[in-house]
Formats: structure tokens, C-alpha cells, sequence
């Protein structure tokens, strides 16, 4: 049975071997980036993510990014996973469609774009009942073909012809990178995730570096990155005191922060550290 929870960093760790080839060709034909950077990135930019896990494994991640355009709400919903996802065909198609209804009802609209040569992805978003809305001939770092699709919410939107015309009125979705160096920055942080006995010093390197390639450029997912960072240098080693004296501090509040729910978006991570 293929199961939903929200999403870890070090989910994405877990997946990215068995990534299927057809998810890693799309990360490198928007962005020329490694495959675990293209799913921490996709992590990084979602407002909501989760994780899809059969028989004790992560085989896939999916997530959405809000945006607002033209007095509409819209997510920008997307999935990557494993070959095992899709061999459990049957519970798929019957799972993926009650998943995206309730996405959708905190929309206006979902759309977003897929590599025209990802078939089971096409296929995947007609099961769960979206259209094409343009294709796009040259589109990423790799100037290939992309279908653009959508999906109307018809309790809140009642014409879909209006809502199809105001998303065909946008501009092309913007692929760049407002960091170059965020990515490898969060993966990064993210291998530390997955290595307990990293030092305290390369613990604070690390850190460092991932506030830095932040500065200016917050996704909302970061903080997500931060608090499990936090709660990770926290954990008790060997039934003693929690490890990474360097940043305990550090952690503490960050899981404070998290615990009270007084994370604001508009914050700066970087201020929060110097606390």
C-alpha cells in the first residue's frame, strides 16, 4: 500500500538513487543540476510537500508552490519518484486522483510544466484529470520541449474558460535560478543529514554556507531544511547528551521557533542564526 506523510530532506536523500532515469533528464533539462539537488530543490521551493512510501521505502516525492497571478491562486504542484511508484499501477491511479482533489481546493487553478519526452508523467496527469494548456518548443537550460497543463477549481472558479485565458496571458515560467550556489548548498546540508559522525566543524561550515547562498533568495522550504537540521544536531547520541555542542544554541531556538509556530515566512533565516 503506498502511503502519504509529509516530507523530509532526508527523504529526498533516500530516493535519489532509485530516481527513474526519464525524473533525472527532466531536473538536468531545467536546471543542469545533479538529480539529489534537483528534488532538494523541489523541496526548497514548496510551500507543502510529502512523501509517497511503499513496503518501508520512499518512492516518490510531490509537493506545490503557490503563486499568485492575475487575482488567482495557484499551485504549482509537481511529483518525482521511482520505477516502483509506477508498477503499482492500479493503487496509483486510484490514490493520485483523491490526492490532487484535495490540493486543489485551497486553488484557484493547478498548473505547472513536465518534459514533453516524460510519458509516465503525461500520463499521470491525464489520471488525475488535468489539460494541456501550451507546449512550450525550447524550454530550461536544455531547450527542450515542455507541455504547460492546468487543472480549474470549479467550487471557486466557475468559468474555466476565463481561467485558461488568464494563465495563457502569463509570461513563460521562469526556470532560472535566483541562487546558483543554493542547491548544492542544501544538498549539502542534507548529506550531513544522512552522516551522524560529521564534525562539529564541518556541522558549522556547512551551516554557514547554506545561510549564505539563502541571503536574498528564501524559498519556503528552507526553513523546513533548518528545523530538521536543528532537531537533527539535537538527537541524543548513545543515550547521552545531544551531539554538536557548536551549535546547540543555535538549534534550540530554531526548534523553539518551529514548536511555538512563530516561523514567519518574510523572516531571514541568516537573523534568526545570529540570534
Amino acid at each position: 500500500m503506498i502511503e502519504t506523510r509529509p516530507a523530509t530532506y532526508l527523504d529526498a536523500f533516500e530516493l535519489e538513487p532509485r530516481l527513474r532515469p526519464e525524473d533525472t533528464d527532466e531536473i538536468a533539462s531545467v536546471w543542469r543540476i545533479p538529480p539529489l539537488e534537483g528534488l532538494v530543490l523541489c523541496l526548497l521551493r514548496s510551500n507543502r510537500a510529502f512523501s509517497l512510501v511503499a513496503d518501508g521505502q520512499v518512492v516518490g516525492l510531490w509537493g506545490v508552490s503557490d503563486v499568485r497571478h492575475g487575482g488567482l491562486k495557484i499551485g504549482q504542484p509537481w511529483m518525482l519518484a521511482a520505477d516502483a511508484l509506477f508498477s503499482r499501477r492500479r493503487e496509483l491511479i486510484s490514490r493520485s486522483r483523491t490526492w490532487v482533489d484535495g490540493l486543489l481546493l485551497d486553488y484557484d487553478a493547478l498548473t505547472n510544466l513536465t518534459n514533453a519526452a516524460n510519458r509516465a508523467h503525461l500520463r499521470w496527469l491525464a489520471w488525475c484529470g488535468f489539460r494541456a494548456l501550451r507546449v512550450h518548443r525550447a524550454y530550461g537550460a536544455g531547450g527542450v520541449p515542455f507541455c504547460e497543463f492546468y487543472r480549474v477549481n470549479r467550487l471557486r472558479q466557475v468559468c474555466e474558460r476565463g481561467v485558461r485565458e488568464t494563465l495563457l496571458a502569463r509570461d513563460t515560467p521562469d526556470w532560472r535560478l535566483s541562487s546558483e550556489r543554493l542547491p548544492y548548498a542544501a544538498s549539502g546540508a542534507v548529506r550531513a543529514l544522512a552522516a551522524p559522525g560529521r564534525s562539529d566543524a564541518e556541522a558549522e561550515t556547512g551551516l554557514a554556507g547554506l545561510l549564505e547562498a539563502a541571503r536574498g533568495a528564501t524559498p519556503p522550504g528552507l526553513y523546513r531544511l533548518l528545523i530538521e537540521l536543528a532537531r537533527h544536531r539535537l538527537r541524543p547520541v548513545d543515550g547521552g547528551d545531544p551531539a554538536g555542542g557548536v551549535e546547540s544554541r543555535w538549534c534550540r531556538q530554531m526548534v523553539a521557533v518551529a514548536e511555538t509556530c512563530f516561523l514567519e515566512h518574510g523572516s531571514d533565516p541568516a537573523e534568526i542564526a545570529r540570534a
